[in-house]
């Protein structure tokens, strides 16, 4: 995530250690998976340290990151396993790595709009290309029967869904405040006294949790039940609970989206006809 125009090889071949990597990091205050919390990032802690060391830029971070991971999703594919694991060692590689870039940025000062938008690209990529490439690998393997497929693709079609749901919410927020002002949410909007009473419910309080913390619980699941997967040899009965997992979120998740959307974007707009 780097500004392009900033250059020099202080910047470029910065030397850090991990305790400078560690510093420059503050997840206090921030909402993120505890799997990646607790075990991606400080392991992603010595690589970026190495990174920086080598004169790694942050978008160069997030370019090697998806190299790995484009590999591994390759090899991930294949029917043998020793090629199946080496292709999943680069991908939980990848994932691993994800926050290089940004502790780069911080370290470099050198974040960017692009840089932030090339890593949530490849993250999505990653994610949505990962069942079918395990579906693949079980189906040319003759470890599961062709439903393998069906999950694969079940699971991407509602990750999908919920990659649409998370960003065209903010998309019509910001183009709301861009039309109206700042204060557009909170004074134009129309009032729902039953929403506003069934989001202080149990019910309410659950679907908001689901909309505020979805995610980071299913990013959780998604890796804890693949290293029981791989310990038990029961990855097509992983990646069925996958699509299931996935389909039964999507639901959720986008309930809570729309019922928040209607609740903030509920605000008259000026029709753009030709007439």
């Amino acid at each position: 995530m780097t500004r392009g125009h900033k250059s020099g090889s202080r910047a470029h071949h910065l030397r850090v250690g991990i305790a400078d990597v560690r510093r420059s990091q503050n997840l206090a205050k921030t909402s993120i998976p505890l799997v990646m919390r607790h075990v991606f990032v400080p392991i992603a802690w010595p690589l970026t340290a190495a990174a920086a060391r080598f004169g790694l830029s942050p978008n160069g971070a997030t370019v090697v990151r998806g190299n790995f991971s484009a590999l591994g999703l390759i090899l991930v594919s294949c029917p043998s396993e020793t090629v199946f694991g080496l292709g999943l060692g680069l991908v939980i590689l990848a994932k691993i790595a994800d926050s290089v870039d940004g502790n780069l940025a911080r370290l470099q000062d050198r974040a960017s709009y692009f840089g932030k938008y090339l890593d949530g690209l490849i993250d999505m990529v990653e994610d949505l290309a990962f069942p079918l490439a395990l579906g693949a690998h079980l189906w040319l393997a003759g470890a599961a029967g062709p439903e393998v497929l069906l999950h694969g693709a079940i699971a991407v079609l509602s990750l999908a869904v919920v990659f649409i749901a998370i960003y065209r919410l903010p998309l019509f927020e910001l183009s709301l405040k861009t039309e109206r002002g700042e204060g557009a949410l909170a004074e134009g909007r129309a009032a729902h006294p039953r929403l506003n009473a069934f989001f202080a419910s149990s019910p309410g309080r659950a679907v908001l949790w689901c909309d505020a913390h979805g995610v980071n619980a299913a990013y959780d699941a998604r890796f804890i039940f693949l290293a029981l997967a791989l310990v038990s040899d029961a990855l097509g009965s992983y990646l069925a609970f996958l699509a299931a997992l996935y389909a039964t979120g999507a639901a959720f998740f986008c309930a809570a989206r729309v019922a928040r959307g209607y609740a903030q974007l509920d605000v008259p707009r000026r029709s753009r006809s030709a007439t």
